[in-house]
């Protein structure tokens, strides 16, 4: 892992109602998220787009009325091939250009 890829924002494990919009989906997708930080989301999905891919996750917090809706790329795909592979199939969303107030509201919710 290259510096710039490090984590530095802790991940809570908040499931979360998420809905995500991808330009390969002709409708947005409800999907349910594991964990979230300010940084992004995992994505618990058996349908996975490929690293790089452009999304827009949209989810409200507990705590906040207003829905979130974040840009962000797909960071990395948890793909278990075999049946004795542990984890859940899903997506790491790394969110892109996120203001200091969302920030504030994620890591404080």
């Amino acid at each position: 892992m290259t510096l710039p890829q490090l984590r530095f924002e802790v991940r809570r494990a908040r499931p979360t109602s998420v809905e995500l919009i991808s330009q390969y989906w002709d409708e947005p997708i409800d999907l349910m998220a594991s964990d979230i930080s300010p940084g992004g989301v995992f994505i618990l999905a058996d349908v996975l787009l490929e690293v790089g891919e452009p999304v827009v996750a949209c989810f409200t917090l507990p705590g906040h009325s207003e829905e979130f809706q974040l840009f962000g790329d797909v960071a990395w795909v948890a793909a278990p091939r075999r049946t004795h592979d542990i984890g859940a199939p899903g997506m790491g969303i790394g969110f892109l250009k996120t203001t200091p107030v969302e920030r504030l509201a994620i890591r404080s919710s």
